[in-house]
């Protein structure tokens, strides 16, 4: 914990004066956690203010666990960020894990078009680019295809509001007082840039307080929420009264490094150790999630239908059994897992990558204790919560023989789309 929370790097727009109101009237504050380096600064910055200012609502910390599309060791290091900083982690989970919400999806999709011609449907409409419309094409004939994606997208994400803003809602409704806070910020996309620095949280605010629709602006969604804020007060706080916080709205990339401990310069070289093998030394003493050093930009789910070329290609190959499930999806369904990529295409990238390289990180991950080892009863609760078909994949065997046959089956329609 290097940095001030007065220093100017972090002063550029600082801590709302409403902000200060609300939690000076013993707000709960629940920090929003997912084991990436923007949450990571978040909770490290709002552990310090909230001491610094006295604030004497409960602080803790949330997480939504999405299943085994997490990169291995994320609890593991929340758990031990957490510890750091003395604040209780509160893990939780959807009510289907992010594969299987997908796979659900696909389900209800397919369930919903019986009779109808594949071929007709409107995913020639949603294929805008050559490769991917001949491809699902392809794919189309003589599959269990759907008539439009089931997968989560930049336009639909259900994978957020289902899988996380739910499920922490159903944890915060306990409190009538409560602050979220989120770290995204504005550098990241336009979209994020526009959004307020705090606003209702509507979904479980009560009905006096929601935000009205004629609200559209950041500026207006802010103002509402003040004027909102004052009436719960004036009526005796009837009610639950909520609110969406982003503290470091305004942070850039590097003020997150550093107030993490580390910088832009020390993730480059630690990643240039280790694609040199050089594992321990890489990955020791870094403040952070291990899959920044292993090369990621961002770490979500190990395959994220938002992110980059570089990390999709980095997660398939540390994920190579989640890459797998998810290419079988995307060759029954018909649907590509980002429009214009197939995570099936990736299959020569993945089985260049052995086994004997995976449990050796493995094994340095739970040496350095960023991994746990599995636990005896692992394998019962696996059995009760994973298909038989998924447990497949999870062995070495089968995994290879199902990616080379992702492999020759990807071959097999290029080269004839080509």
């Amino acid at each position: 914990m290097q940095n001030s929370i007065f220093d100017p790097a972090f002063q550029a727009d600082p801590i709302p004066a409403f902000i200060h109101t609300v939690m000076a009237q013993e707000a709960v504050l629940a920090a929003s956690v997912s084991g990436g380096k923007d949450s990571d600064a978040m909770l490290r910055y709002l552990v310090k203010l909230h001491q610094a200012q006295g604030w004497r609502g409960n602080l803790l910390a949330l997480f939504c666990d999405l299943g085994r599309i997490e990169w291995a060791g994320v609890t593991a290091h929340l758990k031990r960020l957490c510890a750091e900083v003395s604040v209780p982690l509160v893990k939780l989970f959807p009510k289907r894990s992010m594969i299987d919400e997908w796979q659900h999806r696909y389900e209800t999709i397919l369930s919903k078009q019986e009779d109808k011609p594949f071929w007709s449907s409107s995913a020639a409409r949603y294929c805008t680019d050559r490769e991917k419309t001949q491809t699902s094409n392809k794919f189309l004939r003589g599959s269990a295809a759907t008539e439009k994606p089931f997968w989560s997208s930049s336009a639909s994400r259900f994978c957020t509001k289902h899988e996380k803003t739910q499920t922490a809602d159903k944890r915060l409704r306990q409190h009538n007082f409560v602050v979220c806070a989120i770290g995204i910020r504005a550098e990241e996309s336009s979209g994020r840039a526009r959004k307020p620095r705090y606003q209702v949280r509507d979904d479980i605010a009560s009905v006096w307080y929601k935000t009205p629709k004629t609200c559209k602006s950041a500026e207006e969604k802010e103002a509402w929420a003040e004027q909102a804020f004052q009436k719960w007060l004036d009526s005796g706080r009837k009610g639950r009264f909520a609110l969406t916080w982003h503290p470091i709205h305004h942070w850039s990339l590097e003020a997150v490094w550093r107030y993490n401990g580390t910088s832009s310069e020390d993730v480059a070289r630690r990643q240039a150790l280790y694609r040199a093998g050089k594992i321990e030394q890489a990955i020791a003493g870094f403040p952070c999630h291990w899959a920044y050093v292993s090369g990621n930009s961002r770490l979500s789910c190990a395959m994220c239908v938002l992110a980059s070329q570089g990390d999709i290609f980095n997660g398939a190959k540390h994920n190579p059994w989640t890459w797998a499930e998810l290419s079988l999806m995307e060759i029954v369904g018909g649907w590509g897992f980002q429009q214009g990529r197939w995570l099936a295409s990736l299959s020569q990238e993945v089985l260049k990558r052995s086994f004997q390289q995976h449990d050796h990180l493995h094994q340095r991950l739970i040496q350095l204790g960023l991994l746990q080892p599995c636990h005896p009863t692992f394998a019962k609760q696996l059995l009760q919560s994973v298909s038989s078909d998924c447990l497949a994949l999870w062995t070495q065997y089968a995994f290879l023989a199902t990616a080379q046959v992702i492999a020759d089956y990807w071959v097999a329609v290029t080269a004839e789309d080509a």
